[in-house]
């Protein structure tokens, strides 16, 4: 599984380590520069870029990822604005961190499909170990993630 995770503070970070040790390539993008330098050398490719302009995201292989995971949790429009455009590129699957109700509602209006909340499994990432053709929310530790 081929996963980009936009974001690596504490949540993205352990999402994106996590994920790598179950065997997921990881290309993880955050646009500063401490947090791209704790995960480097944990995950596949840890990218500084700045979130301030979604068109960044050009530059990185969004349609062949198997999931798009923004967890940007300090930026309420950098979170929504990012999520739109992970979407404009036609990516197979977007999960976000949703930060309150109006952005849960938000990211719903933007074309998800929620189908109710699952808690995760045995492990922390159980729930993100998904088939890339379905849709819903899933918990995460106690973040939900919205997709």
């Amino acid at each position: 599984m081929k996963c980009c995770i936009l974001g690596l503070g504490v949540f993205g970070r352990n999402l994106a380590t996590d994920l790598a040790q179950l065997g997921a390539e990881i290309l993880a993008i955050d646009p500063k520069e401490e947090n791209v330098s704790l995960i480097k050398d944990e995950i596949d490719h840890a990218i500084l870029a700045d979130f301030n302009d979604p068109s960044i995201l050009d530059n990185f292989p969004i349609r062949e990822m198997d999931a798009v995971i923004v967890a940007i949790g300090d930026d309420f429009e950098k979170s929504i604005s990012m999520t739109i455009k992970v979407q404009e590129m036609k990516a197979k699957r977007v999960v976000c961190r949703v930060l309150s109700p109006m952005h849960e509602r938000l990211t719903s209006a933007q074309g998800g499909s929620p189908r109710g909340a699952r808690r995760s499994g045995g492990t922390r990432v159980g729930a993100l170990a998904f088939d890339a053709r379905r849709c819903g929310r899933f918990r995460y530790g106690r973040q939900l993630l919205h997709h």
